[in-house]
């Protein structure tokens, strides 16, 4: 069987035809310049009028959508292989530019699923929520005592193991009147800075110490000392 070969105007080898573009108005019905003789200057000519050559494509895919993504699709099963090198080789080009996309697409997702899940199930997603808390007594009032230290422009290095620390230490009980915290309701168990934030204290393990709110409300914004003194009164 012979192969029908036709030589390229421009490397002046032969090949064979389906090295060569087709072209219909050819009467081989193929282009004269072999596809690796035209790669560059098909780049070339794109590269200097790439809007306007990008405004046609647009018009032709706009005017027919249906009959380009069937094309797509088609090349894309009949050439698996060349599919596949072309988006490994894409991906090493645009590394930096596909991570930030697929991060924010993935944020974006994971946004509108969580929407739609707790529209769907409020009750489940709020009776969720306040178990969590019932389980992680500290971290409401951590986030808010980080808050109000960054406010203040102090040092912000408490934990919520620290807390669990303190509290060992204190035998969970009130760092001033001594009541057993374990007694009372979560509303009246508090976390007291012994230097107050407001008056230059840090949010720290040194200056915390556990406090019911009876005790905490007497404080306010004083100090250490004249707390003690008010007690010994």
């Amino acid at each position: 069987m012979t192969v029908e070969k036709k030589t390229c105007t421009r490397c002046g080898k032969p090949k064979v035809l389906d090295d060569f573009p087709k072209d219909k108005s050819k009467k081989d019905g193929r282009y004269p310049v072999c596809k690796v003789c035209r790669s560059p200057l098909t780049k070339a000519s794109y590269a200097a009028h790439q809007p306007e050559e990008r405004t046609r494509r647009k018009a032709r895919y706009d005017a027919n959508p249906d009959k380009f993504r069937a094309e797509s699709k088609r090349f894309r099963e009949e050439n698996p292989e060349y599919h596949q090198r072309y988006n490994a080789d894409y991906y090493q080009t645009h590394k930096v530019q596909w991570k930030v996309y697929a991060k924010n697409r993935d944020q974006d997702r994971h946004r509108r699923t969580s929407a739609i899940y707790r529209n769907a199930n409020r009750e489940k997603v709020r009776a969720g929520v306040r178990d969590w808390f019932r389980r992680h007594p500290h971290v409401a009032t951590l986030a808010a005592n980080k808050y109000r230290a960054r406010l203040a422009q102090v040092e912000n290095t408490l934990t919520v193991e620290q807390l669990e620390e303190i509290l060992v230490y204190f035998d969970y009980r009130c760092g001033y009147c001594l009541v057993d915290l374990r007694t009372l309701p979560k509303g009246m168990k508090t976390w007291d800075h012994m230097l107050p934030l407001v008056r230059g204290g840090t949010n720290t393990r040194d200056n915390v110490i556990p406090c019911c709110k009876p005790c905490n409300s007497r404080k306010k914004d004083r100090h250490m000392a004249l707390m003690v003194q008010y007690l010994a009164a």
